[in-house]
């Protein structure tokens, strides 16, 4: 965990995309995923909270699978990270990683927004 606390780097990927995609489908995949990511940071949440195995692995498989394209740094290491600590049967981290991965998610929010409002 503590490895993942040190990370200040940009979490959107946004050099890439401007490599490998039409400028359109990169604002409507964003949004996409704007839109979805709430409602899959709260299954996740409720999943850690309640300490259901099974349904932190989808969660966080899901949320891994929404965002993956679009990022770069350790968010989805985290995601991993969660995902595999619940297929190990292991609770111990899963607030800490919660809150690591809240906290990137915000800041990919942000910088997504921000770079929506420039393009």
């Amino acid at each position: 965990i503590d490895k993942f606390l040190k990370n200040n780097e940009k979490i959107l990927n946004t050099e890439e995309l401007d490599k490998e995609m039409d400028p359109e489908i990169i604002k409507d995949l964003l949004l996409d995923v704007l839109n979805l990511l709430p409602t899959q940071m709260e299954e996740l949440r409720e999943a850690v909270n309640s300490k259901d195995l099974e349904r932190v692995k989808r969660a966080a498989h899901k949320a891994k699978g929404g965002i993956a394209s679009f990022i770069k740094g350790d968010l989805v290491n985290k995601l991993n990270r969660l995902e595999q600590e619940a297929k190990k049967g292991n609770t111990d981290n899963f607030d800490e990683l919660l809150t690591l991965i809240e906290q990137d998610i915000k800041r990919f929010i942000d910088e997504t927004k921000v770079f929506l409002e420039k393009n």
